[in-house]
């Protein structure tokens, strides 16, 4: 005993005598580490380590997820306003009163084409895999196939509730995602801008439904209306 008080000023973690059975049945596990009581081991260090490793990789791996039903939402976007367009160009009487819709909806193709690729590549720089190698979040994929509902049933006379609807699934798919404690900064700030500029096609196509309603037959001229602007 003399000799393990004599090492007590010691880290007794390296000396064998201080770590005999017999002392520790007598003093208990922490009197041989005087210096350290308190403190956490070595293995314990190393476990909180892995456990925050694991949980920076499950926020990387959700926030590409979220990031990948942004952009399959976008894409969707893209080939609903495509086939709206389509229909659209194939009525030819009608080509004049839809004017204004089919410039509000090249413009919006042109704005989710520019929001799917910056997503794309944010997806890249987190280590994702495009395009379709990735799992989406669960949320989104139910509003993805929503989307996909809806513009397959779409006709000539539905074309304009179709977009409305679409633009509301997607403002709500934006807000669940920013909701969403795991994503990251860089990708928020992104987020929230585009879904900014989407706001402004909601308020577009809920704007030229409530004149349509109003003067049915007369062509709508959106780029006079007050306090709206086309595009981005």
């Amino acid at each position: 005993e003399a000799q393990v008080e004599n090492n007590q000023k010691y880290n007794c973690s390296i000396n064998v005598d201080c770590r005999s059975k017999l002392w520790q049945k007598k003093h208990g596990h922490q009197a041989c580490y005087p210096y350290t009581t308190g403190q956490k081991s070595g293995t314990d260090l190393i476990i909180v380590f892995i456990q925050k490793k694991h949980l920076m990789l499950a926020s990387k791996l959700q926030t590409i997820r979220l990031l990948n039903g942004l952009r399959l939402l976008n894409l969707e976007r893209i080939n609903g306003y495509n086939k709206a367009l389509g229909l659209m160009n194939a009525d030819a009487g009608a080509g004049l009163q839809n004017i204004s819709l089919q410039m509000l909806l090249s413009n919006f193709v042109r704005d989710s084409i520019f929001f799917s690729s910056t997503l794309e590549n944010i997806v890249l720089i987190e280590g994702g895999k495009m395009p379709y190698g990735i799992k989406v979040d669960q949320q989104l994929y139910q509003s993805i196939r929503d989307l996909q509902a809806l513009f397959s049933n779409m006709e000539h006379h539905s074309i304009l509730s179709c977009c409305e609807n679409c633009e509301n699934s997607i403002q709500s798919a934006y807000n669940a995602v920013l909701s969403k404690t795991e994503l990251a900064y860089d990708p928020r700030i992104i987020i929230k801008n585009q879904q900014a500029e989407l706001k402004k096609a909601q308020e577009l196509i809920s704007r030229l439904q409530q004149e349509l309603g109003k003067a049915k037959g007369v062509v709508v001229d959106l780029y006079n209306q007050p306090g709206l602007k086309l595009g981005s």
